[in-house]
């Protein structure tokens, strides 16, 4: 780079010095060049690097400078440049903005380079990555610095050899367990589309009978809420609000909050009804935006896991863990039934519709055990319905 009569050489305030074109930044952003300034003008507005120039950073804590020659922009290194890193890295290629971007090869240290598109200092796009060890490269699309094999297949470029292949191994295996696992969940997860609220108590009795639980949600272009569903549930309802319970949990403490659940599943369990599980649909407002792990409810004494085994939770000695020294009999009439405010399309099918339900819920609660519900009727009957 030659000095084309023109150049200064400044001091910074991180004590970098810089040796290039410089202007003058008014505060509208307008640059100005010196030969256009007054004296009194040079000496309030800002001197900012602008046009060709070269920097050498201070770095004290490694004992070493850090260099970059190229092209400034209203003091942002942008357009075509080379930087020397104090760790014996090199880029040359184009910077937008005082970060990487564009088309750029970086060289590392140990010899690794990448030739390729950059975007916000990162690798992504089009590129080759090289290892000099093995004299190999791995080119194709990139993105956030990894190297995107396939739609399956996102691996770290800086491994190699005998490393990425276990790496594309296991990646491979665990995607197998995953398509296992959902295939597993898309036989169990049933769906009963119903087109009428009237439908409701037979749906869940038949869910019920099998040892299943209903997880009621309904379509986008239903006007059902959660009182018209509460109305048809069979028996009286004891309904447990989950926003509610993470509310307890913080002001009252865990212990409050198990006797809390504890007297509604007994008053169900005792005396028969519906056990109304209201995720999401509730006054009380979540501090963060996400479904609580139901594990931090389960307790032996407050709300049992073995709830989401209706096979299960019946049995003799699972009841008797659960009432402990009280002698009471469970009431096997009782059902237990899941509300979510979620809404879905009515149009997916059901491969697609199992899809977003599990993904929505599957981390809420085991979906071993559960049915999907699917309440679909038109915003088009609410007046007929209403009345």
């Amino acid at each position: 780079m030659l000095n084309n009569g023109n150049w200064k050489c400044i001091s910074l305030k991180d004590q970098s010095t810089y040796y290039g074109e410089i202007s003058y930044m008014k505060p509208s952003g307008e640059m100005l060049t010196e030969e256009t300034l007054s004296n009194d003008e040079k000496q309030h507005l800002p001197k900012v690097r602008h046009g060709q120039g070269v920097q050498l950073f201070s770095s004290s804590n490694q004992g070493t400078l850090c260099k970059y020659q190229g092209s400034w922009v209203k003091d942002k290194k942008h357009g075509k440049g080379e930087c020397f890193y104090p760790n014996g890295d090199i880029y040359k290629g184009e910077f937008q903005n005082d970060k990487r971007h564009g088309t750029g090869c970086y060289t590392w240290q140990d010899g690794k380079k990448y030739d390729g598109e950059w975007k916000n200092d990162r690798m992504e796009g089009t590129g080759c990555f090289t290892y000099p060890s093995s004299s190999s490269e791995i080119q194709g699309e990139f993105k956030a610095n990894y190297y995107v094999l396939n739609s399956d297949l996102i691996l770290n470029p800086f491994i190699e050899g005998d490393d990425m292949n276990e790496e594309i191994r296991l990646q491979e295996e665990a995607r197998k367990k995953n398509a296992k696992f959902f295939e597993a969940q898309h036989r169990q997860v049933k769906i009963h589309r119903l087109a009428s609220p009237a439908e409701l108590p037979s749906a869940i009795s038949s869910i019920d009978k099998t040892n299943r639980i209903a997880a009621i949600i309904t379509s986008s272009q239903s006007y059902l809420y959660k009182s018209d569903i509460s109305k048809c549930m069979p028996g009286p309802i004891q309904e447990i609000d989950l926003k509610y319970l993470v509310t307890l949990r913080k002001t009252e403490g865990r212990e409050k909050t198990r006797e809390f659940l504890r007297s509604i599943c007994m008053e169900v369990f005792i005396n028969g009804g519906c056990l109304f599980l209201n995720l999401d649909d509730s006054q009380v407002k979540y501090d963060e935006l996400y479904y609580p792990d139901m594990q931090e409810f389960f307790n032996p004494r407050s709300f049992p896991a073995t709830l989401f085994k209706p096979d299960v939770m019946k049995r003799k000695e699972v009841w008797k863990s659960f009432c402990g020294d009280e002698d009471i009999e469970i009431n096997e009439n009782y059902i237990f039934v899941i509300w979510s405010k979620t809404k879905f399309d009515e149009a997916l099918d059901d491969q697609d519709l199992l899809a977003k339900f599990e993904k929505k819920f599957s981390k809420v609660f085991a979906l071993d055990n559960v049915d999907m519900v699917f309440c679909h009727n038109r915003i088009e009957e609410e007046a007929s319905y209403r009345e």
